[in-house]
């Protein structure tokens, strides 16, 4: 883990010294002021976890990893959001990705160019205006939050078992009728979108304001478990 801090004004612009670490498997990472981290030579490296940026634009190269989890703040640290963009595009072996921005500086995002083995996916305050998943095709889980999205394409995405839209206001409908594996969605708090709006098969569960409850059920903790057995 390695953390900066504002008070000290400590910032971490480099990881150089984790050649010398190949026993390392994560890391975690706070107040990073490079505008690239490079980590193909590090294929000891599955698990990335970021935040709080002190730059407007990063690229992550981490074609072995995992898990990758990059947020431009956390709670409480809103005033130092910096972040506007953020590239993941050769990020080729993730399998659970989670990318947030602020609510007070919204990002654009770059996702996999290709990545295969893709089943977890979270995104939360993109500006961008329209979102194409549909080259996932093992993409099982699917959470939006708040992002600026008027059009949301999964309909490709053969393997989704859930959706969730959280706060998204600018999308009116999105169509999962190819989607034969659809188990739950959820419309949470979205100004212009109810459960009605999701053309889905007859199967689907699907509700409005109920938040992600398929989290308690069965079904979905042995596809957790199978997801994170595959990282």
């Amino acid at each position: 883990m390695l953390w900066g801090t504002e008070m000290y004004q400590c910032k971490i612009s480099d990881l150089k010294g984790l050649k010398y670490l190949p026993f390392v498997t994560s890391i975690d990472i706070r107040d990073y002021t490079g505008a690239k981290l490079d980590l193909t030579n590090y294929r000891h490296i599955r698990t990335v976890s970021m935040c709080e940026f002190w730059q407007s634009k990063f690229q992550l190269i981490a074609p072995y990893a995992k898990q990758i989890k990059i947020n431009s703040e956390t709670g409480g640290s809103w005033k130092k959001a910096k972040l506007s963009s953020v590239d993941v595009s050769k990020c080729k072996d993730v399998v659970y990705l989670t990318l947030g921005g602020s609510y007070y500086k919204p990002m654009t995002m770059k996702l996999p160019t290709s990545a295969k083995n893709l089943r977890w996916l979270s995104v939360s305050q993109d500006r961008g205006q329209k979102i194409d998943l549909n080259k996932y095709k093992k993409l099982n889980m699917a959470y939006f939050y708040s992002n600026k999205y008027s059009e949301c394409k999964l309909n490709q995405c053969a393997k989704l078992n859930y959706v969730y839209f959280y706060c998204m206001d600018n999308i009116r409908s999105v169509d999962l009728r190819n989607v034969k594996s659809l188990k739950g969605a959820d419309i949470y708090k979205c100004k212009n979108m109810k459960s009605s709006a999701l053309k889905t098969v007859k199967s689907t569960k699907k509700t409005d304001n109920q938040g992600r409850w398929w989290e308690s059920t069965d079904t979905w903790r042995e596809l957790f478990d199978d997801i994170y057995k595959s990282m």
